[in-house]
Parts: structure tokens; sequence; C-alpha cells
């Protein structure tokens, strides 16, 4: 899967102005075509502290058919978002606005996001976390985050451990991090999930195109197809072989 990174548009957000917000939905549309065009398979909507914002750009972003939409806030040290909404909160609004996956990253470490992805998931949504590696120090003139790829995988041993869905990193990361993460979650087989068990992965549509995808028949995204049906029982073979070969599959 590759997915499509956008972030926020820098300029402000008026709630009692509506004609502030028809220059961010023209820029984040502009930003959306261009990735749909290049074909990735879902848009990432990060680094957002603005709520209202968020709602914009899933609001243009839906518009276009895109999904699935990964929504992921700013949150303080305080777990509060720019305009002070609290994680349960801010995902409730993200799953009202159309948001697949919930979730937060940047602004703050493994710590204070591991709390947060745990509260978000009141709202019935696969979660992401993507946390900074630590907080930046300025160290003989250089920036510098002091999160360990260790510390920095253990805390995503945790966070799946407690629910959440996806994990990653932000600022500060480093490849080795990555592979620390990689090599943690591995160790564990997921935790107890708060979500629902129809947005289960095992549930998706051919990988390799987009064809009989959900979100491509106005299926919602996530749901089982029925049971019998040509895709759900060509799952069954791709899930059954030792090596999967879906690229031979009808439809790829």
């Amino acid at each position: 899967w590759v997915a499509g990174s956008m972030g926020p548009t820098g300029l402000i957000a008026d709630p009692g102005d509506p004609s502030t917000l028809d220059p961010i939905r023209e820029a984040l549309r502009e930003t959306a075509v261009a990735l749909l065009d290049a074909g990735v398979d879902a848009i990432v909507l990060e680094t957002f502290r603005s709520p209202l914002e968020m709602q914009v750009a899933l609001e243009t972003v839906r518009a276009l058919g895109a999904g699935p939409l990964f929504a992921t806030m700013i949150f303080d040290s305080d777990r509060l978002t720019g305009d002070g909404l609290t994680p349960e909160q801010a995902a409730m609004l993200l799953a009202r606005s159309g948001a697949d996956v919930v979730g937060a990253n940047c602004g703050e470490g493994p710590s204070v996001l591991s709390d947060v992805g745990i509260r978000m998931q009141v709202a019935g949504r696969p979660v992401l976390i993507q946390p900074n590696a630590g907080s930046p120090r300025r160290v003989d003139g250089r920036v510098l985050y002091m999160a360990t790829p260790e510390y920095f995988g253990e805390y995503a041993k945790r966070n799946i451990a407690n629910g959440v869905r996806a994990v990653g990193g932000c600022c500060g990361t480093t490849p080795e991090h990555i592979r620390q993460i990689a090599a943690e979650v591995r160790m564990v087989s997921g935790g107890a999930s708060r979500w629902p068990r129809r947005h289960h992965w095992k549930t998706w549509a051919c990988p390799r195109c987009r064809w009989r995808c959900p979100w491509r028949s106005g299926r919602p995204w996530g749901a089982p197809w029925p049971k019998g049906s040509w895709s759900a029982s060509r799952w069954t073979r791709l899930r059954a072989s030792t090596r999967p070969r879906p690229s031979r599959a009808r439809g790829c």
C-alpha cells in the first residue's frame, strides 16, 4: 500500500467567516487531486492543529472519492488540541467528519501519545499513533531528539497491546527507529481492540488493485463482503496460501 500525506495549509480558518475556508479548501483540493492522480491507495491527513481545518480537509478529500482516509491531530503535553479538544472529543469529531482511521502524530513523544491513543479508541475507529522521538534538545549547536530506538520500540509494543491498531514515527525518527518498531510489534498479537470487528484488515478488498474495492463499489470501508461472494472466496484462497500471489487473481 502507498499512502499520500497531506498537512495543514498554514492559513487561518475563522469559524465566523465562511469565506476564509475557501482558500483552504482549494489548496487542499489541489494537493489531494495530485496525490490521487499519482495512484495513492489512501490519504493521510496529519499534523493538523485546528479541528476546523481538519474537518474542511476531510470533507474536501472525501468529496473527491478518496479512501480510506487517515486523520491525525497534534496534541500538546496536556493532551489537548490547539482548540482545546480532549482526545475523546477529537476522535469523535474526526469520526463524524468521515475519517476511517483517527489518531495523533507529532507534537509530543511516545509517552504522551500513548495515553492519547488509548483515549481516542472511544470513537470506534482504528487508531494510528506516530509520536516524535522525544522532545528536541540543542546539543553543541545541533537539535537532537533524545528517544532511543529501543525506547521508541517499547512504547510501540505497549500501544499495540493497548488496542492501538497502527504505529509509526514522526519528527526525529530514523530508519533504526522504524526497524525497532517493526521488530517489537511482530512480538505481540495485537492486544484487545476496542473498535468494531468489521474494521479488521482481512475484510479489505484486493490490495493490488482498486477493482471491487469497498470504497470504489459504494460499500462502507472495511465492510466484509457477503459470505460466498466471489471477492470473499478469493480472499479465503489468498489467506490460505502460504505464498499468496494476488497478481494472478482475476482483476489484478
